[in-house]
C-alpha cells in the first residue's frame, strides 16, 4: 500500500530523479521525491524534498507534508554517493540519541514530580487557610456558616402540630413595639423607645430531621434547615394546603 505525502504523484521510474545539481547530499540540496518504507511495511513518498541536516545515520528533510528523517538505506543514489557510511559513527550517534532521550525523560519526570508536589502544597495550604479562617460554628453555638453557603436558612418557628414524621410550624419574624416617652407624646422633646419580639410572619413550613425532643404545640425554637421541596396536608377545616418543606440540621431551643 502506498501512502502519499503532499499532492505529488509520479511513477516509480521518476521517484529518484534529481532536478538539479543541488541534488547532492548537502544542507539545502533538493530532490523531487524520496520513497521510504515505514516500520509497518507501507511505502511513504515524500515530495519536493530539501535537506536541512546531515546526520551519520540519515538526512533530515522538509517536504510537502512537513518534516522527516530519511535513513541511509532510503536515500537517493545521488545523495548516498557523497555521504560516507561509518558504522561506528552511526552506532555512536544512535547511542547518544538514546542517552539524550533517556536524560530528557528523566528530567521531564523530575520536573513533573516537582510540579505535582508544588500543586499539592498549594492545595494543602489553601485547605489549612480555609479551615483556620472559617469559624466552625457561629457565636450561637449551633449554626454552621458552611451550610449557609449551601442554601441553609435560619428560621425561628412555633410548633402548630407534631406529626409522626416531623412538625408543622409557623415561621416567626422579628417585630418591634414602638412607644414615645412622655414629652414626645405631647409634642415636647423626649424620644422613641421600643422592644423587639417575635410575631407570626404568615408563613408555615414542614420540618423534618434534627428537631428538639419532646416538642408540643406552641413550642418555639430556632433551626438551621435546608429547603427540601413541598409538603401537602389537609387543614382542620378540610382545606388542602401546601407549604415549603425543610430538612432540619441544627436547632437551638429559644423562648424569647
Amino acid at each position: 500500500m502506498i501512502q502519499l505525502q503532499g499532492d505529488y504523484m509520479k511513477t516509480a521510474a521518476f521517484i529518484f530523479l534529481c532536478i538539479a545539481s543541488s541534488a547532492l547530499a548537502q544542507v539545502g540540496a533538493t530532490i523531487e521525491a524520496i520513497a521510504v518504507r515505514n516500520s509497518g511495511g507501507s511505502e511513504v513518498i515524500y515530495a519536493h524534498c530539501k535537506a536541512i541536516k546531515i546526520e551519520p545515520d540519515g538526512v533530515r528533510i522538509t517536504h510537502d507534508g512537513g518534516f522527516a528523517k530519511v535513513p541511509l538505506q532510503f536515500l537517493p543514489e545521488a545523495w548516498k554517493a557523497v555521504i560516507p557510511v561509518d558504522e561506528s559513527a552511526i552506532k555512536e550517534f544512535q547511542e547518544k540519541q538514546k542517552l539524550d532521550a533517556a536524560k530528557y525523560a528523566e528530567w521531564a519526570n523530575e520536573e513533573r514530580r516537582k510540579l505535582e508536589e508544588k500543586e499539592a502544597a498549594k492545595k494543602q495550604s489553601a485547605a489549612k487557610g480555609s479551615t483556620s479562617k472559617r469559624p466552625a460554628v457561629s457565636r450561637n453555638g449551633w449554626v454552621d456558616p458552611a451550610l449557609k453557603d449551601k442554601g441553609a436558612e435560619v428560621l425561628m418557628v412555633e410548633v402548630m402540630n407534631v406529626l409522626p414524621d416531623g412538625i408543622l410550624a409557623n415561621v416567626l419574624e422579628e417585630k418591634q413595639t414602638v412607644s414615645a416617652s412622655g414629652m414626645a407624646s405631647v409634642g415636647g422633646g423626649g424620644g422613641v423607645s421600643g422592644s423587639v419580639y417575635y410575631g407570626l410572619s404568615g408563613k408555615s413550613v414542614m420540618l423534618k430531621g434534627a428537631l428538639p425532643k419532646g416538642l408540643i404545640d406552641g413550642d418555639r425554637f430556632k433551626v438551621q434547615a435546608l429547603r427540601a421541596g413541598t409538603y401537602a396536608y389537609t387543614a382542620v377545616n378540610g382545606a388542602s394546603r401546601t407549604v415549603a418543606a425543610y430538612d432540619a440540621l441544627h436547632h437551638d431551643r429559644s423562648k424569647p
